[in-house]
C-alpha cells in the first residue's frame, strides 16, 4: 500500500477571506505549517481574496482573487483545474458546486465550520454528497451532534465528523524568550496584553484596533504593569505610540501564541482567539469583536465563569482585566473551570485527519466518527 510518507501530497487552503475577520485564515495557515512539519515534502497552497489586507506568508504559495472564495466560484473552479490538489479544506467557505468540481476532479475535500450557519450548511444533503470530512471547530464547549446531524450521518454518503477545539503551534520557550525580547518586554515581570484577533472590525465606527489600544492605556496607567497593545494584522492606520504601552500591528501565530502563554491576564474578542487563550488557560475579558459565532460564546464564558465577558469599550475591557489582576480568587476560578473544560489545542487531530485523507483511496466508504 502506498502511504502519504511515500509521496508528494498536494493540500489547497481555501479560507473565508473578507476584510475584516481572518481568524479561519489563520487557523488555514496554522495547520499548513503543522502538516509542513510533519510532512516536508507537501506542496501546500492558498486561495486568498486579494482585498482582504493579510500578510501573505511566504512559505507557501497563493492564488489571489478578487472577492471571498464563496462568492468566486468560476475562480475557484479553475484554480482547481489547474493545480488538481489531493485536498482541498475549505474553511467557511465553499460552494456546493466548487466541492462538487473538486470532488470530480478526484480531490479529496474538508468543510470546516465554526459557526452555526456554516454548520447548518455543511449537513445539507446536496453538500455532504461532496465533503469527504467535516470539521466542527471553536466546538470545545460542547462535542455533540443533534439528533438531526446524527440521522443525516446515518444515510449514505457518509461524511466523517471531527470536533476541534482551538489550533496553534505549541507554545515553545527559545520563540517565547525571543518574541519578548524583541517586544521590549521584561520575563521577569508579568504583563497585560490587548489583542482584538483581526483588527478588521469597527466598532461604533472606530477600529477595534483602537478600542483595544485605549484600554491598554488606561490598564497601564491603573495597574503600573507592562502592557502589549496588539492592532491586528487588519488594521489599515498607523500603530501610534502610547505612553506605557507597548503597540504593534500583529504577531504571526508562533509568536502570539508564546506572547499569550506568558500573559498574566487578556483582553480579547470572543472569536478564535478567544478559543486558543482560554486552551491555555488564560483567563480574561472578553468582549464582542464582529462575526455571528461570537455572541453564543461571549454568553456561555459567563455562565460558566471561565472569564469576564464585557461590552465592547474601553472602559470595561480596562475594568475586566484589572479585576482578574487584582482578584486572584476570581482569577483561579476561572483557571480551574478552564481546565475542568477540558480545553486543548486540537492541532494534532487536525493533521492526524489530513493523513487519513491522503491515505484513503477515493471513492471508499467511511466510517462516522461522533
Amino acid at each position: 500500500m502506498i502511504t502519504v510518507s511515500d509521496k508528494h501530497p498536494h493540500i489547497l487552503m481555501i479560507p473565508v477571506t473578507a476584510e475584516t475577520g481572518s481568524g479561519e485564515y489563520y487557523r488555514s495557515l496554522t495547520i499548513a505549517h503543522g502538516l509542513q512539519a510533519r510532512l516536508p515534502a507537501a506542496q501546500i497552497e492558498f486561495i486568498l481574496n486579494r482585498r482582504s489586507h493579510i500578510e501573505h506568508d511566504r512559505h507557501f504559495r497563493a492564488y489571489y482573487i478578487d472577492g471571498p472564495p464563496s462568492l468566486n466560484t468560476p475562480a475557484v473552479n479553475e484554480i482547481l483545474e489547474t493545480c488538481r490538489p489531493d485536498v482541498a479544506v475549505f474553511d467557511g467557505a465553499g460552494r456546493i458546486a466548487q466541492m462538487r468540481h473538486a470532488s470530480q476532479l478526484g480531490c479529496r475535500t474538508v468543510f470546516v465550520s465554526s459557526r452555526p450557519g456554516k454548520r447548518r450548511r455543511g449537513f445539507r444533503w446536496r453538500a455532504m454528497r461532496h465533503i469527504d470530512q467535516h470539521w466542527i471547530a471553536q466546538s470545545g464547549f460542547s462535542h455533540r451532534l443533534s439528533r438531526w446531524e446524527r440521522f443525516k450521518l446515518g444515510n449514505p454518503p457518509r461524511t466523517d465528523i471531527r470536533f476541534l477545539s482551538a489550533l496553534f503551534p505549541e507554545p515553545e520557550p527559545l520563540t517565547r524568550s525571543e518574541v519578548l525580547v524583541n517586544l521590549g518586554i521584561d520575563p521577569d515581570k508579568p504583563y497585560l496584553l490587548f489583542a482584538p484577533g483581526g483588527g478588521g472590525w469597527l466598532i461604533r465606527g472606530i477600529p477595534v484596533g483602537e478600542v483595544f489600544a485605549e484600554a491598554a492605556r488606561l490598564a497601564a496607567r491603573e495597574t503600573g504593569m507592562q502592557t502589549i497593545a496588539l492592532f491586528g494584522p487588519q488594521y489599515q492606520g498607523q500603530i501610534p505610540d502610547i505612553p506605557g504601552v507597548i503597540t504593534h500591528r500583529g504577531l504571526n501565530a508562533p509568536a502570539l501564541i508564546n506572547l499569550m502563554y506568558g500573559a498574566q491576564v487578556i483582553g480579547t474578542g470572543t472569536g478564535s482567539i478567544a478559543m486558543q487563550a482560554l486552551a491555555l488557560k488564560l483567563p480574561g475579558a472578553f468582549a464582542l469583536t464582529g462575526g455571528s459565532d461570537q455572541p453564543a460564546r461571549h454568553r456561555l464564558i459567563g455562565q460558566l465563569q471561565l472569564g469576564l465577558p464585557v461590552e465592547t469599550t474601553a472602559q470595561a475591557l480596562c475594568n475586566g482585566v484589572v479585576r482578574l489582576c487584582n482578584d486572584h480568587q476570581l482569577r483561579e476560578l476561572c483557571q480551574a473551570n478552564i481546565k475542568a473544560l477540558g480545553l486543548k489545542n486540537d492541532l494534532p487531530v487536525a493533521i492526524s485527519a489530513l493523513e487519513s485523507l491522503l491515505n484513503h483511496p477515493v471513492g471508499a466508504a467511511w466510517s462516522t466518527n461522533q
